[in-house]
């Protein structure tokens, strides 16, 4: 919490001054724009090119239906999308051949996930991930397999699972994300920081301390994106992540709302399937949120700062994230304090796995796993999103804006129950 404050209060220069600033950097954003859309439109042509096209994908996940499975896939190509398989054979963790209908695909399919005609679909092989294997092996139950896998290498979980997890509010802290991320990052940050320190006295005094251990942080986070495949989330989140590094190089302020817009605005030009991207947005909002706390509140106790931003975060991602999922849990309303625990939880279980222990904390989560929780479907009213979005943007600037966008989560919260 000292450095998000020490972020948001320790630099003042801007990204951008004059008007001459903003023209040069929003033409620099059209022609990443334009690049960006001229390749894919490139790949478009390519896969399009015969009216059937043979190609390899791997199998994301599959959902099991009556007759027939539904396969979440990803060509060779980088293209997300669903097919479907008549039979029961077992496509996990499987790289498949298939043939493609071309002509019924079109250029706004490669932005996001649709139904792809298909057919002569056979599995060619089923990958063998040594980590994966090694992790599995130290837990007995299917579930905690699946969830261990999930949170470290970003596996597609069981329906099974999925629902547990939704049950309890934590969806986003098993969805493999930036949070993940950050939370390896700062513990990389610790380690190399005092590992590096003594050194750093003795020989390279004429270096920034700090500067050298966040490098240090985004090399080992790339490794681990690379070995993992680029998983886009993932991809998202170190992206912002280098962007806010080449801010703090420059000593440009980093907690800003200014910068956060160009943040996503580059982003969404570099890689245009993020403006359908739900994980993206979802991060967006927390940002912001995130921000708008640190803006407006600035308390002495760290301990405090944490278990408040926690709890802040929750009450304010709880009307947009309900704006697209209607189902809403009783237990959701836990979702803080398993935040705060999950801090706890991910790299003490990192360093269990490590040390061939992981399933010491089996036990524990499989009692969680079957905490009883009543459903309730929630209402949606579009004139309120509205409003909530727009008291958002006016709290940046306005304290009572704040307070009644609080008011209004916190009405839309107890709503639900009667």
């Amino acid at each position: 919490m000292k450095v998000l404050h020490r972020l948001y209060n320790q630099f003042d220069l801007k990204l951008l001054y004059s008007l001459k600033d903003y023209f040069y950097f929003f033409c620099f954003l059209l022609t990443v724009f334009i690049v960006s859309l001229s390749y894919q439109y490139f790949k478009y042509i390519q896969l399009t090119k015969y009216d059937y096209h043979h190609t390899t994908a791997l199998v994301l996940n599959a959902y099991p239906k009556t007759k027939y499975q539904v396969l979440k896939i990803r060509l060779k190509e980088n293209i997300v999308g669903y097919i479907t398989y008549r039979g029961e054979e077992n496509f996990k963790n499987s790289k498949i051949s298939l043939v493609l209908n071309t002509k019924q695909i079109d250029f706004i399919d490669l932005f996001k996930p649709n139904f792809l005609n298909s057919f002569k679909i056979k599995k060619l092989t089923t990958y063998e991930n040594k980590v994966l294997k090694y992790i599995q092996n130290q837990h007995s139950s299917i579930k905690t397999k699946e969830f261990y896998s999930a949170i470290y290498l970003g596996t597609i979980m069981p329906y099974d699972l999925r629902k547990d997890i939704q049950k309890l509010g934590i969806s986003h802290l098993v969805a493999i994300s930036g949070f993940h991320l950050s939370i390896l990052g700062l513990v990389l940050y610790i380690l190399f920081f005092y590992l590096y320190k003594s050194i750093y006295k003795r020989c390279f005094l004429h270096r920034n301390i700090y500067l050298d251990s966040m490098i240090f942080v985004s090399l080992g986070l790339f490794s681990y994106i690379l070995y993992l495949g680029f998983i886009p989330s993932l991809f998202r989140a170190f992206a912002m992540l280098i962007f806010g590094l080449i801010l703090f190089i420059r000593n440009i302020k980093i907690v800003s709302f200014e910068n956060l817009f160009f943040t996503a605005l580059f982003l969404l030009v570099l890689f245009p399937k993020l403006l359908f991207s739900l994980g993206f947005w979802f991060s967006i909002f927390g940002v912001f949120y995130i921000f708008l706390f640190l803006k407006h509140f600035k308390l002495k106790s760290k301990l405090l700062t944490l278990v408040l931003l926690n709890i802040w975060i929750y009450i304010m991602m709880i009307p947009i994230a309900h704006f697209v999922f209607s189902d809403f849990y009783t237990l959701e309303l836990l979702s803080p304090l398993f935040s705060l625990g999950f801090n706890i939880f991910y790299p003490l279980s990192m360093i269990f796995h490590i040390c061939n222990i992981g399933g010491i904390l089996d036990t524990l989560l499989e009692i969680i796993f079957v905490l009883p929780s009543s459903i309730y479907v929630v209402d949606k009213f579009n004139i309120f999103y509205l409003l909530y979005v727009l008291f958002s943007l006016l709290s940046i600037f306005y304290k009572l804006a704040l307070y009644l966008l609080l008011a209004m989560s916190m009405y839309y919260i107890i709503s639900v129950f009667v």
